[in-house]
Protein backbone atom coordinates (compact mmCIF):
# COMPACT_ATOMS: atom_id res chain seq x y z
CA UNK A 1 0.00 0.00 0.00
CA UNK A 2 1.72 3.49 -1.00
CA UNK A 3 0.52 6.52 0.84
CA UNK A 4 2.10 8.81 -1.69
CA UNK A 5 1.95 8.94 -5.61
CA UNK A 6 4.87 9.45 -7.56
CA UNK A 7 4.27 13.06 -8.36
CA UNK A 8 3.66 13.65 -4.95
CA UNK A 9 6.79 12.14 -3.85
CA UNK A 10 8.74 14.46 -6.35
CA UNK A 11 7.07 17.81 -5.17
CA UNK A 12 7.48 16.26 -1.53
CA UNK A 13 11.29 16.29 -2.46
CA UNK A 14 11.39 19.49 -4.31
CA UNK A 15 9.62 21.16 -1.13
CA UNK A 16 11.78 19.48 1.28
CA UNK A 17 15.47 20.64 -1.06
CA UNK A 18 14.20 23.91 -0.74
CA UNK A 19 13.77 24.33 2.50
CA UNK A 20 17.11 22.54 3.37
CA UNK A 21 18.32 25.08 1.03
CA UNK A 22 16.97 28.02 2.23
CA UNK A 23 17.96 27.03 5.67
CA UNK A 24 21.52 27.16 4.63
CA UNK A 25 21.33 30.39 2.46
CA UNK A 26 19.69 31.73 6.11
CA UNK A 27 22.68 30.07 8.11
CA UNK A 28 25.35 31.31 5.50
CA UNK A 29 24.30 34.92 5.71
CA UNK A 30 24.00 35.15 9.41
CA UNK A 31 27.18 33.86 10.31
CA UNK A 32 29.38 35.46 7.58
CA UNK A 33 27.43 38.84 6.44
CA UNK A 34 27.22 40.25 10.19
CA UNK A 35 30.88 39.39 10.56
CA UNK A 36 31.62 40.83 7.22
CA UNK A 37 29.31 43.79 7.95
CA UNK A 38 30.92 45.31 11.13
CA UNK A 39 34.17 44.86 9.81
CA UNK A 40 33.49 46.79 6.62
CA UNK A 41 31.71 49.32 9.12
CA UNK A 42 35.25 49.57 10.90
CA UNK A 43 37.62 49.51 7.90
CA UNK A 44 34.91 52.52 6.23
CA UNK A 45 35.41 54.42 9.38
CA UNK A 46 39.70 54.19 9.70
CA UNK A 47 39.69 54.94 5.84
CA UNK A 48 37.96 58.09 6.71
CA UNK A 49 39.50 58.90 9.34
CA UNK A 50 43.14 58.57 7.90
CA UNK A 51 41.95 60.31 4.17
CA UNK A 52 41.23 63.23 6.68
CA UNK A 53 44.40 63.06 8.16
CA UNK A 54 45.91 63.14 4.30
CA UNK A 55 44.23 65.89 3.35
CA UNK A 56 45.40 67.87 6.09
CA UNK A 57 42.44 68.87 7.69
CA UNK A 58 43.36 67.95 10.77
CA UNK A 59 46.67 69.01 12.40
CA UNK A 60 49.21 66.56 12.05
CA UNK A 61 51.38 67.42 15.23
CA UNK A 62 49.25 65.52 17.42
CA UNK A 63 51.04 67.43 20.62
CA UNK A 64 49.23 70.88 19.25
CA UNK A 65 45.75 70.42 19.25
CA UNK A 66 43.37 72.79 17.67
CA UNK A 67 42.12 75.92 19.53
CA UNK A 68 38.81 74.87 20.68
CA UNK A 69 37.58 72.57 22.87
CA UNK A 70 35.84 69.04 22.19
CA UNK A 71 32.73 67.95 23.92
CA UNK A 72 33.48 64.47 24.45
CA UNK A 73 29.94 63.77 25.67
CA UNK A 74 29.09 64.98 22.11
CA UNK A 75 31.81 64.47 19.73
CA UNK A 76 32.33 61.92 17.17
CA UNK A 77 35.42 60.02 16.73
CA UNK A 78 37.13 62.16 14.17
CA UNK A 79 36.70 64.79 15.93
CA UNK A 80 38.36 62.83 19.21
CA UNK A 81 40.81 62.04 17.47
CA UNK A 82 42.19 65.86 17.15
CA UNK A 83 43.01 65.46 20.81
CA UNK A 84 46.94 64.36 21.59
CA UNK A 85 47.19 60.84 22.34
CA UNK A 86 43.94 59.74 20.57
CA UNK A 87 43.49 58.02 17.73
CA UNK A 88 40.74 55.78 15.70
CA UNK A 89 40.90 52.83 17.93
CA UNK A 90 40.76 54.93 21.69
CA UNK A 91 38.20 57.39 19.91
CA UNK A 92 35.64 54.34 19.08
CA UNK A 93 36.29 53.14 22.92
CA UNK A 94 35.58 56.60 24.01
CA UNK A 95 32.45 56.49 22.05
CA UNK A 96 31.40 52.84 22.79
CA UNK A 97 31.90 54.16 26.70
CA UNK A 98 30.02 57.22 26.38
CA UNK A 99 26.99 55.33 24.54
CA UNK A 100 26.89 52.52 27.02
CA UNK A 101 27.24 54.22 30.45
CA UNK A 102 25.92 57.71 29.62
CA UNK A 103 27.76 61.38 29.33
CA UNK A 104 30.72 61.85 31.16
CA UNK A 105 30.36 63.70 34.38
CA UNK A 106 34.02 64.82 35.33
CA UNK A 107 37.43 64.33 33.01
CA UNK A 108 38.85 61.75 35.44
CA UNK A 109 35.58 59.51 34.06
CA UNK A 110 37.51 59.44 31.09
CA UNK A 111 39.90 56.83 32.64
CA UNK A 112 37.45 54.31 32.75
CA UNK A 113 37.54 54.14 29.18
CA UNK A 114 40.71 51.01 28.33
CA UNK A 115 43.85 53.16 27.02
CA UNK A 116 43.00 56.48 28.77
CA UNK A 117 45.56 56.97 32.11
CA UNK A 118 46.25 59.99 34.00
CA UNK A 119 49.30 60.71 32.03
CA UNK A 120 46.87 60.59 28.72
CA UNK A 121 43.93 62.44 30.64
CA UNK A 122 46.34 65.01 31.69
CA UNK A 123 47.92 65.56 28.15
CA UNK A 124 43.85 66.30 26.49
CA UNK A 125 42.35 68.13 29.71
CA UNK A 126 43.59 71.49 28.37
CA UNK A 127 41.28 70.54 25.31
CA UNK A 128 37.99 68.69 26.41
CA UNK A 129 34.98 70.00 27.56
CA UNK A 130 31.59 68.27 29.60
Amino acid sequence: MRVFTDQERKIIFILSSFLVLGIIINFTKEKFLNDSTETLTQIAVSEEISGIYDSGKIQKDKDKPADTKINVNTADAISLTELPGIGPALAKRIIDYRENSGDFKSPEELTKVRGIGKAVLRKIRPFIEL
